[in-house]
């Protein structure tokens, strides 16, 4: 008689347990629901910016990262160094 008195309360403990999880999983679900619902509403009325896609254009620890055209000014990042470039400027073409 002991074993099925025991096993009942398992039983009972695991239905207990079981519906535990789900009322836990169901306002989960009502919160986030809660939360987009919020932020929907504050994204229409300006309070909040949308977030915005940012163009990845290489990796932070290449050597040229963020370098899309040549600088006058020499450039050092850890341990390449490039040199500056020269071009010639306006006043120096329409002298000729």
């Amino acid at each position: 008689m002991e074993a099925a008195l025991g096993e009942k309360a398992a039983l009972t403990e695991l239905e207990k347990n079981m519906h535990y999880r789900e009322q836990i999983k169901q306002k989960a679900r009502e919160a986030q629901e809660k939360d987009l619902a919020l932020q929907a509403k504050e994204y229409d009325e300006g309070l909040v910016a949308r977030p915005a896609q940012t163009l990845i254009k290489g990796h932070a620890s290449a050597t040229h990262f963020g370098q899309n055209q040549t600088s006058e000014d020499p450039v050092s990042t850890g341990n390449t160094f490039q040199p500056g470039s020269w071009t010639p400027s306006r006043s120096d073409m329409t002298k000729k």
